[in-house]
């Protein structure tokens, strides 16, 4: 009895071993060697003539990312699924100083962002498409060029006071009360 436990309990370990020295096997050839990581040129965004643009989900972004060059165009894409308001904000100062955004709403003309702050596209259907593009200022002496923007479906709150339900728009950065920072409200 004895040794038919150690053979079982012996197999059992063997089978283990090889089962995590394939897994570790295989983890190893799957990944990327040296030779195979992009160079910094790589890296770089496009130009403007070929920039693809980064498609975002259905929620609220905050982008912070990095123009590397005066020449660098990045772009987003959000599609309005449910016919909701659009929030596009620049909190920061920098704007319109060293980057600029314009953006475009389904396959319009580009219009320039004019101010800081929070702007809200309005009147938008189910399927429409607000693309927004971050290119550096003319004139701009440095080679890369920090940014920050807040992109997509406007944030709002449901309520229910004594049965009168409502639609609440939320400004973007309004923090109090501290509930409203995380839209947290269920029916």
């Amino acid at each position: 009895m004895k040794n038919k436990k150690n053979k079982a309990g012996r197999a059992f370990v063997s089978g283990l071993l090889l089962a995590m020295s394939c897994h570790a096997t295989a983890q190893v050839e799957g990944a990327p060697t040296a030779s195979e990581q992009p160079t910094p040129k790589e890296q770089t965004a496009p130009d403007t003539g070929n920039s693809v643009p980064v498609v975002l989900t259905d929620k609220i972004h905050q982008i912070n990312k990095i123009l590397e060059s005066t020449t660098a165009v990045h772009q987003y894409e959000f599609s309005v699924v449910r016919g909701q308001n659009v929030l596009i904000a620049t909190p920061y100062h920098q704007y319109n100083q060293t980057w600029r955004l314009e953006y475009q709403v389904n396959g319009g003309e580009w219009q320039a962002k004019r101010h800081n702050g929070a702007e809200k596209i309005s009147g938008l259907n189910a399927g429409s498409q607000v693309n927004i593009r971050i290119l550096a200022t003319e004139g701009a002496r440095s080679d890369s060029v920090d940014y920050s923007v807040v992109f997509g479906s406007y944030p709002h709150m449901r309520y229910d006071l004594h049965n009168e339900e409502g639609f609440l728009p939320i400004p973007h950065g309004r923090t109090t009360p501290a509930f409203l920072a995380t839209q947290a409200f269920t029916k």
